[in-house]
């Protein structure tokens, strides 16, 4: 059980949150790789192609939160390698409870926060006049902390016979079935994390032993795409046309 639960989830830190989170948004960036902005959305003549029966994230915006903040302290309360302390599905339940108060007070008190931080990093400082996001919905807050933070992307040059690929139908018929990239990345984890080698050191050393998986095995990098703080966000990108402009002018 998480020690201190209720004073640790109470509204006031609901609220600290919220402007922490707020703040990371407007001043971040996602060169230092500690965190990340993704964004999609349909548009048809300038305007959103929105269900309002359901209406699902466009923004998702994730970064890891810094040592000594308390959204930090939260994130590492509930997940953590230590076998004490462990908490409940009671414990877990009261943070989801929590998550929903800090997405509300984001979306009712630091609106006004996300709408600059999209436009910013996602419109590139684009006019008020022009997109003037006037509908924003915070879908959820997400906290988690993961083992790994990162996938292992395995980089291999297959020779490939010219009657092979003639007779191919589909990308995976080039491919031996019996040498995956998977079980290369997830034996490159073990291995790295067990000595903390380089891969390169460690890709080497498995060819010298003739482990015929890495045979066409030529490098392989990290890739980090796992964070303690997931915001999940809705956002009407919809420009304001010509036509639109007159009327208001008119009006």
């Amino acid at each position: 059980m998480v020690n201190n639960v209720k004073s640790l989830l109470s509204l006031k830190n609901a609220k600290e949150c919220a402007k922490y989170i707020s703040q990371r948004f407007l001043s971040g960036n996602e060169i230092d790789k500690k965190e990340a902005l993704d964004y999609e959305y349909d548009m048809h003549e300038g305007n959103m192609t929105i269900d309002e029966n359901n209406i699902r994230k466009n923004t998702v915006y994730q970064f890891d939160s810094e040592k000594d903040t308390l959204t930090n302290n939260i994130i590492e309360a509930f997940y953590h390698d230590s076998k004490e302390n462990m908490p409940t599905k009671e414990d877990f339940d009261k943070l989801d409870s929590f998550l929903i108060k800090v997405s509300e007070i984001l979306e009712k008190k630091h609106s006004d926060e996300i709408r600059q931080a999209i436009r910013k990093r996602v419109l590139n400082n684009s006019s008020e006049e022009l997109v003037p996001l006037k509908n924003i919905k915070i879908c959820s807050v997400e906290f988690s902390n993961p083992p790994y933070d990162y996938n292992i992307v395995v980089n291999k040059m297959v020779p490939v016979k010219k009657e092979v690929l003639s007779k191919a139908k589909k990308a995976s018929d080039i491919f031996d079935k019996n040498n995956k990239e998977e079980s290369v990345a997830k034996d490159l984890m073990e291995a790295h994390t067990k000595t903390g080698r380089d891969l390169d050191f460690i890709i080497a050393q498995k060819k010298a032993m003739g482990d015929e998986r890495y045979r066409y095995v030529v490098g392989a990098k990290k890739e980090k795409n796992y964070y303690k703080c997931c915001v999940n966000i809705w956002c009407d990108y919809s420009v304001v046309n010509s036509k639109e402009k007159v009327n208001e002018q008119n009006t």
